[in-house]
């Protein structure tokens, strides 16, 4: 079949979890925002009962967003999302970022004869290993083999990420393309400047910090992953060590409740700011946190441990993050989260005494390949090659070093 265009335009169907602000969800908002003569995302199929908080923003950038809720058992989730895909097509392309759910997404993808299906890896775990009902049936293994045998193109944001997801063979041949989740950076600096008549310490102050704050800012859904309540029991003996700190966890999610509910019985409550979702991220990394705290139990890549390091933030960060995130290893240090709250609180204290006012510069910073137009450039370089008769391993060759 011969190349089509470069004017072409695929229509390219993303399917995610709600569109709320986690890290996925932000990428595929900046990848639409990075838009440049190319739409990468023709619209969005959300599994889930609500769409989403960055919902509107979506819409307002010209994407569809369909829904299909959770409920029924898995062969009938696939007949649904299988018409859905065709009542809305035809589509060039279905994306897919659910992790092991994907292996039905696909399935439905195959029924509504997509000619390109693409699976993309963001995670280590995957939420749904816990929380999907159709996975129960399905089976992990299988769910992975399902996969591998029915996507066209196997993406991941990092090589923990593609061995998670599509096993270690696929991973080891090259097959998977390996793509770190990019982000503007020039946008990114230009939503942390602050508003006219607002300072850093007027920023503080309306966060309900104290004047002589150390801030240790964390940003995360409230899930298992995220680790949240091992956060809060270091924060409760790094008090002891050092009362000037002040605690902002940005982000909402099913433990938070429990979270708020630990944060009291540990009697720190009124040193740590449950601000829930927020859209000014950049803002409050650049001006209202001293360093960054990720002690996560897993991660695919870490998208907001990229964007602290562009706001110049010393980040200590777990030891089970991927080496990928970890960009620049001389302003950060790693914890073992498998060691005491006690111990941990003394890392804490420790790095924040060899980091006191390390603040630094903004600026393009990032290397070459962690820019959301690289990422974009990578996709539809992927999606039009779905016509010219290509194996998907030819493309991974062509565009990207494999994971």
């Amino acid at each position: 079949m011969p190349e089509r265009a470069d004017s072409w335009q695929p229509r390219v169907l993303h399917v995610t979890s709600a569109l709320d602000p986690g890290g996925v969800e932000t990428w595929l908002l900046r990848l639409v925002q990075s838009s440049d003569g190319f739409h990468p995302v023709s619209a969005v199929l959300v599994l889930g009962e609500h769409e989403g908080l960055l919902a509107p923003q979506f819409r307002s950038l010209g994407v569809k967003l369909l829904r299909i809720p959770h409920g029924g058992n898995w062969l009938r989730f696939v007949q649904r999302t299988a018409k859905r895909m065709t009542d809305t097509g035809p589509w060039d392309v279905v994306h897919s970022h659910v992790h092991r759910r994907s292996a039905l997404v696909q399935l439905a993808a195959m029924q509504a004869r997509v000619p390109l299906r693409v699976t993309h890896s963001h995670n280590t775990h995957g939420q749904d290993d816990t929380y999907a009902w159709c996975l129960r049936a399905l089976g992990r293994g299988l769910a992975s083999a399902v996969i591998n045998s029915l996507s066209h193109q196997r993406i991941a944001c990092s090589t923990h990420a593609a061995r998670s997801l599509f096993g270690a063979a696929p991973a080891g041949r090259g097959e998977v393309v390996h793509m770190p989740c990019g982000m503007d950076e020039q946008q990114f600096h230009s939503n942390a400047v602050l508003p006219n008549g607002l300072s850093a310490m007027g920023l503080r102050q309306q966060l309900g910090f104290a004047a002589d704050a150390i801030v240790v800012g964390h940003v995360g859904r409230f899930m298992p992953q995220k680790n949240h309540a091992y956060l809060l029991r270091t924060a409760a003996e790094a008090l002891t060590l050092q009362p000037k700190l002040h605690f902002l966890l940005i982000g909402d999610g099913p433990l938070r409740a429990d979270m708020e509910t630990l944060a009291r019985q540990l009697g720190i409550d009124s040193r740590v700011t449950f601000a829930g979702h927020r859209l000014d991220i950049p803002l409050l990394m650049r001006h209202a946190m001293d360093c960054f705290f990720f002690p996560s139990l897993w991660e695919g890549l870490g998208i907001v441990l990229l964007e602290a390091q562009v706001a110049g933030l010393p980040c200590l960060l777990s030891d089970r993050i991927p080496p990928e995130a970890n960009v620049f290893p001389d302003r950060n240090r790693h914890l073992a989260v498998d060691v005491s709250p006690h111990r941990a609180a003394r890392e804490l204290v420790s790095f924040l005494d060899a980091r006191r006012g390390d603040h630094f510069p903004c600026g393009p910073t990032l290397p070459t390949g962690y820019q959301i137009q690289h990422n974009a450039r990578l996709l539809a370089a992927i999606y039009r090659d779905s016509s010219s008769g290509q194996s998907w391993r030819e493309r991974a060759g062509r565009h990207e070093q494999p994971a």
